[in-house]
């Protein structure tokens, strides 16, 4: 089950299986059947490899570096 919420202001919530945080990858492969996602190891990688680049996108984009810090505090990409 994939569930979206606001918890505070501009703050949004994330919910997979019932939880809101030490999402699996069983989680997510869990999540993909249910959209019947094809090939969810191959996109889960690419995004994996993608959002691991966050500091530089928001270096060229020129995020605000306390911004950039507090967003990259929050990406979680070690899912096992």
């Amino acid at each position: 089950m994939l569930s979206h919420g606001v918890r505070k202001k501009a703050w949004h919530t994330l919910s997979i299986n019932h939880k809101r945080e030490q999402f699996t990858l069983d989680d997510f492969m869990e999540l993909a059947k249910l959209i019947n996602c094809r090939k969810p190891e191959a996109i889960i990688s690419e995004v994996k490899n993608v959002v691991s680049h966050w500091q530089d996108f928001a270096r060229e984009a020129r995020v605000d570096e306390s911004l950039n810090r507090m967003i990259g505090s929050c990406i979680m990409i070690d899912v096992e």
